[in-house]
């Protein structure tokens, strides 16, 4: 674990490195992207540390002074203890296990010679737990062990919610990627051949049977047949596609068989070109909003790609081209 790059920076980085780095076939070829969801393991122990921290801060706030002064709470500590000494021994678990996260993060920071939020944070629970530890030790005074704690506790409820909403957007974009079959059949010296959807070229003469998915953007030469396009247009009727039709790669075929020339393939599709560019919406967006509501921009912004792509005169960003 790397801190913060390891649960958001790195995730929405692949996302991005993926559409770039990998050759359009390797992109687009087939259904297989493991790699572009968020490792619900990882969010799992974020949510862990961040329990265990808040957890343990309440009773270290309790008897701090903030809460017998402010909240006048008045139950002596436990066993006998000064109540600085039972903050110390409760202090423990969040600063071994949940500000191991930060301090993980700081270390990598620094070998990479940058400075950045995880060795601010590390530095401001360092510097507070340690001067707690040694006013502790020479027999008490003012201490900030409520500080440390409730510090970790509150940036790692921001950092958990942060990794399920990049989560949620990486698993729409993931779905989006799985629209296209790893398979498809295209005739060759007149024969039926299944090939893999990452060996279509553009030229390719495809079979398209009744219920299979378009494996590429293509245009109809021969069959009558209604396509299922509403998962990338929105479209909630099957459209009839004859002679001359364009299929939009990801659709679904529904009742006739269809022979249909490939016109893009790859990272040219039009489903690639969405999902290019909410890899690039996501990578640039600093997201802070809860996972459920990463889904409704996923489908903001393929509404505008779509939209931008199919109207005629539109430009990217949403002008309008001078009709002179």
């Amino acid at each position: 674990m790397r801190g913060h790059e390891a649960y958001g920076k790195e995730t929405t980085s692949n996302l991005g490195h993926d559409m770039v780095m990998r050759s359009p076939h390797e992109v687009m070829g087939h259904g297989r992207h493991a790699g572009m969801s968020m490792d619900s393991a990882a969010v799992n122990d974020m949510r862990n540390r961040f329990l265990v921290a808040a957890v343990l801060s309440v009773p270290i706030l309790l008897w701090s002074p903030i809460g017998r002064q402010v909240l006048h709470f008045g139950v002596p500590a436990p066993f006998g203890l000064r109540d600085d000494v039972f903050q110390l021994i409760l202090s423990l678990p969040v600063i071994a296990y949940s500000g191991a996260f930060f301090f993980e993060g700081a270390v990598g920071a620094l070998r990479a010679r940058t400075l950045d939020m995880m060795v601010l944070v590390s530095t401001a629970i360092v510097a507070g737990w340690t001067y707690s530890v040694v006013i502790t030790l020479r027999g008490g005074g003012d201490v900030f062990y409520e500080a440390t704690t409730v510090l970790i506790a509150f940036v790692l409820l921001g950092h958990w919610l942060e990794a399920r909403a990049r989560g949620g957007a990486n698993d729409a974009v993931r779905a989006l990627l799985n629209l296209s079959p790893p398979q498809a059949i295209v005739i060759r010296d007149g024969a039926q051949i299944e090939v893999p959807t990452s060996e279509v070229q553009v030229g390719d003469l495809l079979l398209i049977k009744p219920g299979a998915k378009i494996p590429v953007d293509a245009v109809v030469e021969e069959g009558t047949s209604e396509v299922d396009e509403s998962v990338v247009t929105g479209e909630s009727l099957p459209v009839p596609k004859t002679t001359g039709a364009e299929l939009i790669g990801g659709s679904i075929n529904k009742n006739g068989t269809l022979r249909a020339r490939a016109t893009k393939v790859g990272s040219d599709t039009a489903l690639a070109q969405i999902v290019k560019q909410l890899c690039r919406f996501h990578h640039v967006t600093s997201v802070s909003w809860p996972a459920s509501h990463a889904g409704t921009s996923v489908n903001k912004v393929i509404s505008r790609v779509w939209t931008e792509q199919n109207v005629p005169g539109r430009r990217p960003g949403g002008q309008w081209r001078s009709s002179s």
